[in-house]
């Protein structure tokens, strides 16, 4: 939180979320959870340094230290109880890209948009997630000046779905997401990712086991592009 909801296992992935589930960026958090549930935040830049892009969660989506990078992006969501099962809620955010080129001027001119329709269930056991995501992105001028045949601005679309099943100390899930480009010029079709997997708490962290397939890929820009991958991940985390 607070923008939509981020995929079970951040590394190695986030899906076809590609950077729209990452909340590790330095800034300010407010929420709240009466009498509606809400959450506002600010996030200045990626990372604690002038050009660093380097978060953990984007997995490279919001360019690089010799591109661009996300600035002055303010976020919100709220939450909207259905029921005691079901929640639907809605985000968005809005903020700056700033160039970072070598040997050109660091303007903050480009800008990014997004917003997301998201729905919660948990059904004992079980639970579902769901949602749509439009993301547009106006890019730097000196960022545009220096990379051949790029659209000033990039549009997609976005959907998620994730089920997952708790039982003691194991979890079971599966993410699968779809983008569908919508920038003037661009002649990729829809593409799709899922990644079926589990998780096993063994105390100050988790195990996980998962497969990634993909039959496309967002890049750093933001744009969607085809070309197949899979993969088989064993990832371990340690918590203090």
């Amino acid at each position: 939180m607070p923008f939509a909801w981020k995929t079970v296992n951040f590394w190695p992935g986030d899906g076809l979320q590609a950077g729209y589930g990452d909340q590790m960026d330095v800034g300010l958090k407010l929420e709240s959870t009466t009498p509606i549930a809400y959450q506002l935040a600010y996030y200045h830049a990626d990372d604690w340094g002038e050009t660093s892009t380097d978060t953990v969660d984007d997995n490279g989506h919001w360019g690089s230290s010799t591109t661009f990078r996300k600035v002055q992006t303010l976020v919100g969501n709220v939450d909207l109880p259905l029921s005691s099962q079901h929640t639907l809620s809605l985000s968005a955010q809005a903020g700056r890209l700033q160039s970072l080129v070598p040997m050109m001027e660091q303007a903050v001119d480009g800008a990014h948009h997004a917003v997301a329709l998201h729905y919660h269930g948990d059904f004992d056991a079980w639970y579902l997630k769901a949602e749509v995501i439009h993301a547009s992105r106006d890019m730097p001028d000196n960022y545009l000046a220096s990379t051949a045949g790029l659209a000033e601005e990039i549009v997609n679309q976005r959907a998620g779905f994730e089920l997952g099943y708790r039982s003691g100390q194991w979890f079971w899930y599966l993410d699968a997401h779809a983008a569908m480009p919508d920038t003037d010029g661009s002649n990729a079709d829809t593409v799709y990712s899922y990644s079926p997997g589990f998780s096993y708490d063994y105390g100050p962290g988790w195990i996980y086991v998962e497969y990634l397939g993909q039959t496309g890929f967002v890049d750093r820009n933001g744009q969607v592009g085809e070309g197949d991958f899979d993969a088989f991940y064993v990832s371990m985390d340690f918590y203090l």
